[in-house]
């Protein structure tokens, strides 16, 4: 025969599995509600009173102590109903921060798509079989990558989520600024035996291998993004 005590311990544990519910999922994924913690309360306080009439004590002698369950058990659910919006608040704030990163990581990206397709096109013109001066004016026009570097530095780097996406964001910066760096010593020393040695090596290649890396590590950043979304 079950006896009181055994009850009460069960009634107990039932609380504390309830007020656990609102820090961790149980296995099968389904959250005790407020109901619940609410039964198992009421629960435990008329089987406290069952036990204190059992050992004689009237009604009336016990109420204090019936009362005093109830505080316990009452601040106990007020306490996990906080926690709960507590944590429906945190999970909400952590799904806005992985969107707002997979968000920076696909405009990190596009911008390096975007200058890579813009040094593509100028450096087909060193080639073209045009006049030098059309030739010349088609390169330095613009100027230069200037769009794609105004966009660059007007990514927030010290609102940004994580030092990954920070460092996809200076190095687009890096291999922006680089672009322009050289298109403009290449216009300046146009017309000059290093300008002819420039033109003729490709001077851009480096940035386009760079900015090809970076994409790819746009591409892996968004992947575990995802992943972690999933979880």
């Amino acid at each position: 025969m079950v006896s009181d005590r055994d009850t009460h311990r069960a009634d107990i544990a039932r609380i504390i599995r309830t007020l656990q519910a609102q820090f961790d999922l149980d296995e099968g994924g389904q959250r005790y509600s407020c109901s619940q913690a609410m039964e198992a309360g009421m629960a435990y306080e008329i089987g406290q009173t069952c036990m204190l009439v059992s050992m004689g004590l009237t009604r009336g002698e016990c109420a204090s102590w019936v009362q005093a369950w109830g505080a316990v058990v009452a601040l106990a659910v007020a306490g996990a109903i906080a926690v709960g919006q507590i944590r429906a608040t945190r999970t909400h704030a952590a799904t806005v921060e992985r969107n707002k990163r997979r968000a920076l990581i696909e405009v990190i990206g596009h911008l390096a798509r975007l200058l890579e397709l813009e040094i593509e096109s100028r450096s087909s013109l060193l080639k073209a079989q045009i006049d030098e001066h059309s030739r010349r004016t088609g390169f330095s026009s613009g100027p230069p990558f200037a769009d794609v570097y105004d966009a660059a530095k007007a990514i927030p780097i010290h609102e940004l989520p994580d030092v990954e996406v920070v460092r996809l964001a200076f190095d687009l910066r890096r291999l922006t600024a680089l672009a322009i760096s050289k298109a403009q010593r290449l216009v300046a020393e146009w017309d000059t035996t290093a300008g002819v040695f420039l033109r003729a090596r490709a001077p851009l290649s480096d940035v386009l291998m760079g900015l090809q890396e970076l994409r790819e590590r746009c591409t892996v950043a968004a992947s575990h993004a995802d992943q972690h979304a999933q979880h």
